[in-house]
């Protein structure tokens, strides 16, 4: 099967979770073949949000872009969550890698 005919059949799954000091859940959603995915927030178990978009190749996250709102935290607040992304991303494709 072509891969985007495989891409498309694919369904996106959850590749890993964290909450953030004020409880706020961020999760971390792509397809297993895909090279993006996609940050969503949820708050007080209200409706999820798409916050910013990953770029990942073999593990190694590449860049995030955020949404417009997500654009004007701080720099420190982006880098821990880049950090979370990234260490996600790695163990997500790691434990794909040993099966």
């Amino acid at each position: 099967m072509p891969p985007a005919e495989q891409d498309q059949r694919e369904v996106p799954e959850v590749l890993g979770e964290w909450t953030l000091e004020s409880g706020t859940t961020l999760s971390l959603v792509g397809k297993a073949s895909g090279q993006y995915a996609s940050i969503w927030m949820q708050r007080d178990g209200g409706m999820p949000r798409k916050i910013g978009r990953v770029e990942h190749a073999g593990g190694v996250l590449r860049s995030i872009r955020w949404e417009e709102l997500w654009r004007e935290q701080t720099a420190g607040w982006k880098v821990v969550q880049r950090d979370k992304a990234a260490a996600i991303l790695a163990d997500w494709h790691a434990a794909r890698s040993d099966s």
